[in-house]
């Protein structure tokens, strides 16, 4: 078995992601192996698809939308070539920092109070997955390995919550007041011309701007019960927030 974990660093793709993922592909078609892969939802167009299932049409608005999508489709390829792919699509992460994700970025602990400065309007919903709650999920497929198709993409829906939810799930754990700020896109733009990772944040601007949620009803179908942990024990054991 092959759990895919490598991402480059700084949001760098264009040259590097797709030849990485070829070199564990071809692996994988050898030894007959399986690949876990961590799907993301940059490869479908929310105004298309606000609510993403297995047959969902992918048509990418962004070139690492694009780079992802030609990542499944070779994964497709070494699924018809010996190989067993196991895909779980997920929405943002919450894990224990540090990690490259939105809510170390977004989500910051003052003397007495947090500051959520968010990236979009506060009550649109987006996908979260606790990463825990995710690992585990893997693991109840990979139990189920032999009853799966050479290829198998899974939708784990987390949590769909917005941003005014986040913000009360804070203060009614922590007992601090959370303070709302616009996330300083402005300043994002200043710098894109001079930082790779910068301009990857800018480029997925598009996703706070449009709900975008998954339908795991394949997913519960194969395992019946999904494992969640509440929001709140997600927050707190990931060191986010301390409970009062």
């Amino acid at each position: 078995m092959l759990v895919y974990g490598i991402s480059p660093d700084n949001y760098d793709w264009e040259d590097k992601a797709l030849p990485w993922l070829d070199v564990s592909a071809r692996v994988a078609e050898e030894l007959g192996l399986t690949i876990i892969y961590p799907g993301n939802i940059y490869n479908y167009n929310p105004d298309e698809v606000p609510l993403i299932d297995e047959t969902s049409p992918q048509h990418p608005i962004c070139r690492k939308g694009e780079i992802r999508q030609h990542m499944e489709l070779r994964l497709q390829q070494a699924a018809k070539h010996g190989a067993k792919v196991i895909l779980l699509r997920m929405g943002n992460f919450i894990a224990t920092p540090p990690l490259q994700s939105w809510l170390p970025m977004i989500l910051k602990a003052k003397k007495n109070k947090y500051v959520l400065q968010t990236p979009g309007d506060k009550h649109l919903k987006q996908a979260w997955a606790y990463m825990p709650d995710a690992a585990e999920v893997v693991a109840m497929l990979v139990e189920k390995s032999d009853e799966l198709e050479a290829y198998s993409a899974f939708q784990f829906k987390g949590y769909e919550i917005s941003m005014a939810e986040l913000a009360r799930t804070i203060e009614e754990t922590s007992g601090k007041p959370v303070v709302i700020k616009p996330f300083p896109w402005w300043f994002m733009h200043i710098l894109c011309p001079f930082l790779v990772a910068i301009r990857g944040v800018f480029e997925m601007r598009y996703l706070w701007q449009h709900e975008l949620l998954l339908n795991d009803a394949k997913l519960r179908k194969t395992l019946g019960n999904i494992p969640q942990t509440s929001l709140a024990k997600a927050l707190v054991d990931s060191g986010y927030i301390k409970a009062k």
